[in-house]
């Protein structure tokens, strides 16, 4: 029985297109010697085999005898059919088996003459088969099908045929081979097994997650080459190249359920580091190693693009694997589960547990595990506001937000700026806007070889402070923060305050300084004589005798840190 997949339609396509290319063209250069150069074929030259049917279904008749692909090869798959009946049908053999003496033939894309889609009619019929068989076919082919060399096309494992087909080839030869719809194989023991100058154009469709649920169909091409030989697939104009990735968003899991995907118009480009051999269902996808992804942001009516890391460099080295339950591991052997990295902590058989811990070493009761890292973290993400973050960042609407990673080593999160050539600066210019949405003058830092790190005014006139690694901090003026107390407040409040005006309109005795912090200057200047400073254990003053200000005296105090002893100290005064 010989049953078809999803991916031959690619191949019919391609196969059909250029048959018609070819066999309706009268100056097509590979047309076949023995057609005469006349405008159009006759019916039986392009319909050579005209064979008794019965009407089955819809979309299938029944054929006396074997023509299957094992039998007499009529019905192959992707081969034309015109079924005459009542009004003419056209299709493309999808399937075709064989039982009980006769051979049921299903078509798929069945249209009338006009092109229209169609059903058979459950009438008599004759089904005539086209000339163009997709294997051995009559018209020349840019590459070569491996089903010529034997090698059968049907879901089962021909890794083994291909290596040895490939192996055997001349190093020297240059060639472009066709795995159809349905070859299934190791795609790294294939590509290790090419001449260098050989390329597999791959249509098989059903070597990448190929368990239930996952269906990803894969076509490309593979070559293993060497590096005076590289495989460059080229897209060129004399105007404008363009590779479109295009999410129309209609994608639905269930009908009125679109896929996340779908819903975040998600396209990617994938860097992968080989194919997962093993795992814990029959998963044999990409082993991923970054992903640069454009979407709509999760949680955001905006789009971004995202360069995502699937797998650390320790874990592709490895060649990590998917983890699996019952397998044997050794020590730094890395595995994938739940969308994370682990390695291995020890040597062993693993257990039923898998592993799903973000931190620290777990045991899936065989195999303990450490977590390295997660399997689909962000590195660096724009979106269309301009706004960048590094490794995620923490500020959802921040501008520039970076964080470190959690692998990253480093002991000290940097930033740096690096001019180039001689005698040049660096500066950080931060432009905040006004209430008109003008920019605001505000200073600058600037840094260069002769002044070492500038405070620098809005205009670049001079600089308000200077630091140099040999002379530390120099000042050009400084201006505390200041604030008048309350009016008769006895335990003022000198939160983020330099000088506090004391200006009581009644005589008021000062025995506390309310929320200060560790180390804080702060000098207290009378407008009056209305204010005494009372000497106490959280406010000692000299000679632990209280201090009556007369107008314009003023007192400076400190505070000590709280871990030596909460109070101020009286560290100046000036008494008019």
């Amino acid at each position: 029985m010989r049953s078809s997949t999803y991916g031959d339609k690619v191949l019919a396509a391609a196969s059909l297109m250029l048959a018609s290319m070819c066999l309706r063209t009268t100056n097509c250069p590979h047309r076949h010697k023995t057609l005469k150069e006349e405008p159009t074929m006759s019916l039986a030259a392009e319909w050579p085999f005209t064979l008794a049917a019965t009407y089955a279904s819809a979309t299938s008749f029944t054929v006396s005898g074997d023509i299957t692909s094992a039998g007499s090869g009529e019905a192959s798959l992707g081969r034309r059919v015109w079924v005459d009946q009542t009004a003419a049908r056209y299709g493309t053999v999808s399937a075709a088996s064989y039982a009980a003496g006769a051979t049921t033939v299903t078509l798929q894309d069945i249209t009338d003459g006009s092109g229209a889609a169609a059903s058979l009619a459950n009438a008599a019929m004759t089904a005539n088969f086209g000339i163009s068989n997709p294997v051995n076919t009559s018209v020349p082919w840019p590459f070569r099908d491996v089903r010529s060399q034997s090698i059968a096309a049907d879901g089962n494992d021909q890794t083994a045929a291909l290596t040895t087909l490939f192996g055997g080839l001349n190093a020297a030869e240059r060639a472009l081979y066709l795995t159809p719809p349905g070859t299934r194989f190791v795609t790294e023991d294939v590509i290790a097994s090419l001449p260098p100058g050989v390329v597999v154009l791959d249509l098989s469709s059903i070597n990448s997650f190929n368990s239930a649920g996952e269906t990803t169909k894969e076509y490309g091409l593979l070559s293993r080459d060497k590096s005076v030989s590289d495989t460059n697939f080229v897209m060129a104009s004399g105007h404008h190249p363009v590779i479109q990735l295009n999410n129309y968003g209609n994608a639905e899991d269930s009908p009125g359920t679109p896929t996340t995907s779908a819903l975040e118009r998600k396209a990617s480009l994938l860097w992968a580091a080989g194919k997962f051999r093993t795992g814990s269902t029959d998963k044999h996808g990409w082993r991923g190693a970054g992903l640069l992804q454009f979407s709509k942001d999760a949680s955001g009516d905006f789009w971004k693009l995202a360069l995502r890391s699937l797998a650390p460099w320790a874990a592709i080295e490895a060649e990590y694997e998917r983890w699996r339950t019952a397998a044997a591991y050794t020590t730094g052997d890395y595995a994938a589960n739940a969308n994370n990295i682990y390695v291995a902590a020890s040597t062993g058989t693993s257990g039923g547990t898998p592993p799903t811990h973000t931190s620290g070493t777990v045991s899936d009761g065989g195999v303990s595990w450490t977590y390295v890292d997660a399997g689909d973290r962000t590195l660096w993400s724009v979106d269309e506001y301009g706004r960048l973050k590094l490794n995620g960042g923490n500020g959802t609407d921040d501008l520039l937000s970076c964080r470190q990673t959690a692998i990253d080593t480093a002991t000290t999160a940097t930033a740096r700026i690096t001019a180039r050539g001689t005698s040049r600066g660096a500066a950080l210019i931060l432009e905040p806007t006004d209430g008109s949405a003008n920019v605001a003058a505000t200073p600058y830092l600037r840094a260069d070889s002769a002044n070492g790190l500038r405070i620098m005014k809005s205009d670049s006139s001079t600089d308000l402070g200077l630091f140099t690694d040999s002379g530390g901090f120099y000042h050009r003026e400084i201006r505390s923060r200041h604030a008048t107390a309350t009016d008769m407040d006895a335990t003022p409040s000198v939160t983020g305050i330099g000088t506090l005006y004391l200006a009581n309109s009644a005589a008021t005795s000062i025995t506390a300084l309310d929320d200060g912090e560790d180390g804080q200057r702060v000098t207290l200047i009378a407008f009056n004589g209305n204010s005494t400073i009372v000497s106490s254990a959280t406010l000692l003053l000299t000679g632990s005798a209280n201090q009556a200000l007369t107008a314009w005296s003023s007192i400076t105090f400190e505070k000590v840190p709280t871990s030596i002893s909460n109070r101020w100290i009286e560290v100046a005064r000036s008494i008019k």
